[in-house]
This record gives structure tokens, sequence and C-alpha cells, in this order.
């Protein structure tokens, strides 16, 4: 029966990339919270009414100014005023789009503070706003207000790509990492290849700072890797992948 061997020699600069790279990939993932994020937040909706409909059992004694708001909140206030005007309906749901917290760079409205979502503290709020034409409620949650979010409402592609891609990549890079400090012999013959070893460590390195890169390609030319080439992505990562652990084992 042939054996696998193993004899170890020195650290070569092999064995160092790729543990460098490694350490890159966990610490983007873990340092860099819009890595491959969706730059703006989608789950955040609201409802607005006028008081006159009694649509919502609130008070409005004690309403608040709309001048009174914050520039962010009163854009999202008259938007849905703009949008219950058009409708014929006693009350309508909107979402705004706004800019993650953790983005580093905004295009768009950030989420305004005067409001309260469920996705600090789960629940529906209601804010009562005074305006020239009457008194408004706005009504803000998380999730389509009146329907259910599903249980995959979170998932999202960076998600998929950690999964998938990512963690793989740190996997593989470990196993070269540590088999390329060794002279091996397997039942097919051949070494590591080391130049196998440079190319995927490249290919983290360039994958990172596509993550890094990518919330802000979408953000300011409509373009996102996660997003426009998620599947081929992921694909095209794994036949590398199996290529990277395949090929240095064998005389082709």
């Amino acid at each position: 029966m042939n054996k696998l061997r193993l004899q170890s020699t020195s650290v070569t600069p092999a064995v160092v990339l790729a543990a460098l790279v490694c350490c890159l990939l966990i610490g983007a993932v873990v340092g860099i919270p819009w890595l491959f994020a969706d730059p703006y937040e989608t789950s955040d909706y609201h409802a607005i009414t006028h008081e006159s409909t009694g649509v919502y059992d609130v008070s409005t004694d004690d309403p608040t100014p709309i001048d009174e708001l914050s520039p962010a909140a009163q854009a999202v206030v008259e938007h849905g005023i703009t949008d219950y005007r058009n409708s014929d309906r006693d009350s309508v749901s909107y979402s705004v789009k706004y800019c993650r917290e953790e983005m580093p760079v905004c295009d768009e409205t950030e989420r305004p503070d005067d409001f309260t979502y469920a996705s600090t503290n789960p629940g529906d709020f209601y804010d009562v706003i005074e305006t020239d034409d009457g008194i408004y409620i706005l009504k803000t949650t998380d999730g389509t207000i009146g329907g259910d979010p599903g249980p995959f409402s979170g998932l999202e592609e960076k998600h998929i790509i950690f999964a998938t891609v990512i963690i793989p990549v740190v996997g593989v890079l470990a196993f070269m990492a540590v088999t390329s400090h060794f002279s091996i012999t397997p039942a097919g013959g051949g070494t590591p290849n080391r130049n196998v070893i440079l190319g995927l460590a490249l290919y983290g390195i360039l994958f990172t700072g596509l993550g890094i890169v990518d919330p802000l390609l979408e953000m300011y030319y409509g373009f996102s890797f996660s997003e426009d080439f998620l599947g081929i992505g992921i694909v095209s990562m794994w036949v590398i992948l199996f290529a990277t652990v395949i090929h240095p084992f064998f005389d082709w």
C-alpha cells in the first residue's frame, strides 16, 4: 500500500505568504463590515396616514412639528405624504433607501435617528407629526408592513459568499501552507507546487480587494459583483479551489 510520507522542511516564502493571506481574509471578514455588503438598507418600511382616517388608534394630543425633525426625517415624512396624496387609500406603505451605517461614505439619505425601527427594538412604532396639511401618523417597523418577511429575509449575498467562497479559500490556503512545509509523496506522485500556492494567495488578495470596493462600485456606478456575477463567481472559485488542491499531487 502506498502511504503518504511527510518529512519536515524549512519554512518557505510560500508558507509565509499563504499564512499571511489567511490572516488577511479572516481579518477582512471580521474587521470590514461592508465587505461584499449591500450598501443600502432595504428592510425598513413605513406607513403613513392622516389622523382623520382613524386607521391607527394613537393619541394625537402631542404632535411633533415637522420642522423640528432632522432633514433626513423630514424627507422620509414628505415622501410618505406625497405618496398618500397621490393615493385613494386610507394609509400608504412605502420604503426609503438608506445607506447602511457601516458604510464609510453615503450617496443617499442616512437613516434618521428621529424614528424607531424594529431592527433595534422589535415591534411597531408610531410618530405623530404636525404639518401645514394637518396631523399625520407615521408607522415604522422592520419588514413589509402587514406581511410576513419569511425565514430567509435576512440572508444577503455576502453571507452566501462567506459560506461558499471565503471560508473555503481560507481552508485551502491553510492546507497549502501546512503541506508546503513538508516533502509530500502521495500515491499519485508529485509535490506541492509553490506557483499554485502563489496564484491562490494572489487570488485571495484580489478577492479581498474586490469585496472592499464592491459596495462602493454599486453605490456610485450601479455595478456589483455579488449581485450581477454571484453564481459565476462561486462556480469559478470552486473550480479554482478543486484544481489547486488536486493539481500538485499528480503528474499531468
